[in-house]
């Protein structure tokens, strides 16, 4: 590794997040949008990189915790080339001066700064930004993951790829931390602390050759498609509508109607989803997504009446569908353990649907009701009383409803043992 000390920035934070960028595969197209805001070449080429590395954080077999994704696409969303030579880990402008002051509050009544494991634990961004606020988060996750990867002490010794390995298994931060330093877990937030507050923020030179890749014009409906989820990111539903008909209009194919049923869906128009969505499959889409938004219009659709175990079925197989084209749907998996209990037949390869979800979302307990579910139904009575009684002891990871449903799936095996 060649490094050398990062270009600092006295922009104030608040003006940074100042772009959306997307990344979108329709095949044999990959289509990039990317819109900055303040107009800047740099914040937009940074919005490119940063929808880049988001895009290729996907390939991962499993998520990383959302601190660490996040810190991930700010370390290497701001590489950069200067006399024919690459560099990644740049610091974003106004971040190393606002987290060094945050850290010099860390030991005071309203600090912002969090310790790690509970910055590690945070698994919804909106839930994040609440409990610690939009600036804190983000530049808190990107200055860890920079002190793992980018920092003389951690640079070379894997910590990185331990922690997210141990996440990937399952384990909780404080066990993951564990995993990842070994001994010196117990120190890791005082030498973090110490970095941050030393402002040695150190990036690595990369070579910068030709890459060979060449580049082609997007048929028009493909850009019209990709432009869609752009739109919405940036809260234009008027203008991705008009994108996604433009689409089907253009190429009345699977990734125009994925994108019309994408539209609807976010406009709750269910029966104009349901149409989309079943032209998208009729043309073979491989979106997730679009799988996803056919079961919950048809869902939605029935208005509440209780459904067939045949409709129940068509659903859950709707929903399998979805997380085989995008394994980490975390509302397609709900939706499994939420139908698991209804639908016709169930089978082996329906348990494992749910196992993977629960490998991916070790914290979600209706998950776990839902293969105390399925081993209900497949003859497994031990297997869900030990399920269920795991998941009512977690009652933090289960709504309410969740936690009554749970308990009365227990009832009902307890009435059937006696």
């Amino acid at each position: 590794m060649a490094f050398a000390p990062a270009k600092g920035g006295g922009v104030p934070f608040e003006e940074i997040e100042s772009g959306v960028s997307s990344f979108t595969r329709a095949l044999p197209w990959g289509v990039v949008h990317a819109s900055s805001y303040s107009g800047s070449m740099e914040d937009t080429r940074q919005a490119v990189l940063e929808g880049a590395v988001q895009w290729l954080l996907t390939a991962r077999a499993h998520r990383l915790p959302l601190a660490l994704d996040l810190g991930v696409v700010k370390a290497f969303g701001t590489f950069y080339i200067e006399h024919g030579q690459g560099y990644v880990g740049r610091p974003p402008r106004g971040y190393t001066s606002f987290v060094a002051r945050a850290a010099d509050r860390f030991h005071s009544t309203n600090a912002p700064f969090v310790p790690i494991e509970r910055l590690l634990a945070e698994t919804s961004l909106s839930d994040a930004v609440a409990r610690h606020g939009f600036q804190m988060f983000y530049a808190e996750s990107w200055a860890f993951a920079h002190f793992l990867i980018f920092s003389r002490e951690m640079a070379g010794t894997q910590a990185f790829d331990r922690l997210a390995d141990a996440f990937g298994r399952g384990l909780s931060p404080q066990e993951a931390l564990q995993q990842g330093f070994g001994s010196g877990a117990k120190d890791i937030n005082s030498k973090f602390l110490t970095y941050l507050r030393g402002g040695d923020f150190f990036e690595e030179q990369v070579p910068a050759g030709d890459t060979g890749l060449s580049v082609a014009d997007v048929p028009p409906a493909a850009a019209s498609a990709g432009l869609v989820r752009l739109a919405l990111a940036e809260g234009h539903p008027d203008f991705a509508l008009a994108y996604a008909e433009g689409a089907v209009s253009l190429a009345p194919e699977a990734g125009s109607y994925d994108a019309l049923a994408l539209v609807d869906s976010e406009a709750r128009r269910d029966k104009e989803a349901l149409a989309a969505c079943q032209a998208a499959i009729r043309l073979g889409t491989r979106d997730g997504w679009t799988w996803n938004i056919c079961a919950r219009s048809r869902a939605s659709l029935a208005q509440g009446a209780p459904l067939s175990p045949s409709d129940a079925r068509v659903l859950l197989n709707l929903e399998e569908n979805a997380v085989t084209y995008r394994h980490d749907l975390r509302s397609a998996f709900d939706s499994i353990s939420d139908l698991i209990g209804t639908a016709g037949e169930v089978t082996g390869d329906d348990g494992k649907f749910i196992v993977f979800g629960r490998r991916l979302y070790p914290a979600d307990g209706w998950l776990e009701v839902g293969q105390a579910e399925w081993a209900r139904r497949t003859g497994d009575s031990g297997l869900a009383h030990r399920l269920l009684d795991d998941a009512l002891a977690h009652p933090e990871n289960l709504t309410a409803s969740q936690a009554d449903r749970a308990r009365r799936m227990r009832e009902v095996l307890a009435h059937a043992a006696g």
